[in-house]
């Protein structure tokens, strides 16, 4: 076998070991109102769900050529 053979066969036993351990079905991105239930007891009355909610988006470029699409 040559070592390029090996190194393949060993990057895709490590990737499918990897993607074998993810949950895919739990694996979803959460909205803040969602994620606080992990954080806040179950019997907290304080529910803000009426108001104005805020969110800052912060974004990055690796230079001023990409200033349009930020």
């Amino acid at each position: 076998m040559k070592i390029t053979d090996v190194l393949v066969l060993l990057s895709l036993l490590c990737a499918g070991g990897v993607s074998g351990r993810r949950n895919i079905a739990g694996d979803v991105i959460e909205l803040p109102s969602e994620a606080s239930r992990f954080f806040h007891a179950k019997d907290d009355v304080d529910d803000d769900s009426v108001g104005t909610r805020w969110a800052i988006l912060i974004a990055g470029s690796n230079g001023y050529w990409n200033y349009r699409h930020q």
